[in-house]
């Protein structure tokens, strides 16, 4: 596996998505977690999130 990506809201569980992201990173992986600011699960964190995912497909 070569990227995992972990987003949310904000308003959602942020503190839980970034401790998965660092302990991922910890045992080796590429993690990257992002926190969509003032949004929950909906649509304007998604589209916030692939505008973060999408560069990151193509980084070598």
């Amino acid at each position: 596996m070569k990227l995992i990506f972990l987003s949310c809201g904000s308003k959602e569980n942020p503190d839980g998505v970034k401790k998965a992201a660092e302990e991922l990173k910890a045992a080796g992986f590429n993690s990257v977690s992002y926190i969509s600011p003032n949004t929950a699960h909906e649509f304007q964190t998604w589209r916030r999130s692939l505008k973060e995912l999408a560069p990151l497909l193509f980084n070598k």
